[in-house]
């Protein structure tokens, strides 16, 4: 009888190890589960720094009680905290974050070991968000930075239940028809050659690492975007690669704010259409485009549309703009266009270039 108690005792003390349940929540050899919950920051080895230091709250959580708070800061300062691990084996971290910034000048980012491997601005609700973590030192931190004058502005980002382990799921690895895509997606993550860090065995990008992505760019020779369609929370993307004629991996995508295209050869935005009908879209940019005037149709039903960027396109008219818009900015700028009789339809305030 006491050789069971003992074993019952000693499987409880592992279950508490492994589940991240001892009462102060420490750092294990691979593991890391800090929920915040006792309130403060002693749970783990957190520094804290910049000029607005991190703060513990428990309005704006993610889960339980108490989140991370990184306050507003001024032009130019940060707040910033970070934590020093030694990963025996490679694992996965997840963490919560979530931002307000209405200005558009903040930006709270996540570096592994100095490298920028996450990045979210604007307005967010609680998004997971989930990396590669190889085995190894590092050092991960989390900041918060002002670019510009927010004009005192609320700017505020929270932090949430950061998780290592080996069993969080990174999702499928995404397969991509464009070497220099995939290389472009790597250094977007902090896995790309461009951050000197071979601990990174297979080079693949998964599922789960491009879900919480806000902003990409498709440029230099890439000429097939196969593989974006993962990017389920791009809010902009701007595409000046010359060679990309197919925009159907954006399909799906429902969250697009800012869109600005180039001089690609496409021949419709249809791809556009989950964003526009839904008016996430805000801002469109086609300049140079050859797009015929009868493949603007879809931005009729985009009644989100605040700006639009036409420039050096071949129209004569505008009977494609949707009635009743909130358009405030139109560029019509090397076009054929004379008659804008058609923005009576719409908002009488555009103003036009």
């Amino acid at each position: 009888m006491k050789r069971i108690a003992l074993f019952i005792l000693h499987a409880l003390i592992v279950i508490f190890i492994f589940t991240g349940c001892t009462p102060r929540e420490k750092i294990l050899p691979n593991q890391l589960y800090e929920t915040f919950q006792s309130g403060d920051f002693t749970a783990n080895n957190w520094v804290r720094g910049g000029a607005s230091l991190p703060m513990m709250q428990s309005e704006t959580v993610q889960k339980g009680r108490y989140a991370v708070e990184f306050p507003g800061v001024e032009t130019n300062q940060t707040s910033f905290m970070y934590i020093d691990l030694d990963i025996e084996e490679d694992m996965v971290i997840s963490f919560y974050v979530k931002t307000h910034f209405v200005s558009g000048n903040a930006n709270l980012n996540f570096c592994i070991d100095g490298r920028l491997t996450g990045c979210w601005w604007g307005l967010n609700d609680w998004k997971q968000v989930i990396r590669e973590l190889p085995a190894g030192k590092h050092r991960l931190t989390w900041e918060l930075s002002m670019d510009r004058d927010a004009q005192s502005e609320e700017t505020n980002a929270w932090l949430d239940n950061i998780m290592i382990s080996e069993f969080i799921l990174l999702g499928e690895p995404i397969v991509f028809n464009d070497e220099i895509l995939k290389a472009d997606v790597l250094d977007l993550i902090g896995k790309g050659t461009a951050n000197s860090d071979s601990r990174y065995s297979d080079e693949e990008v998964y599922a789960n690492e491009v879900k919480d992505a806000e902003r990409f760019q498709v440029h230099h020779d890439v000429t097939d975007i196969t593989g974006l369609e993962y990017f389920t929370g791009l809010k902009y993307i701007a595409v000046t690669a010359a060679d990309v004629s197919d925009i159907s991996p954006m399909s799906n995508l429902q969250h697009l704010e800012i869109v600005i295209f180039y001089g690609i050869p496409i021949t419709d935005i249809t791809a556009l259409n989950a964003s526009g009908q839904s008016g996430r879209l805000k801002a469109l940019t086609l300049q140079g485009l050859s797009l015929s005037q009868t493949a603007l149709e879809p931005i009729k039903t985009w009644a989100g549309i605040e700006r639009l960027d036409l420039e050096g396109m071949p129209l004569v008219s505008l009977d494609f703009l949707p009635s009743g818009s909130s358009l405030w900015q139109l560029v019509l700028n090397d076009t054929d266009v004379t008659d804008i009789s058609a923005l009576s339809k719409g908002s009488q305030d555009t103003i036009v270039e």
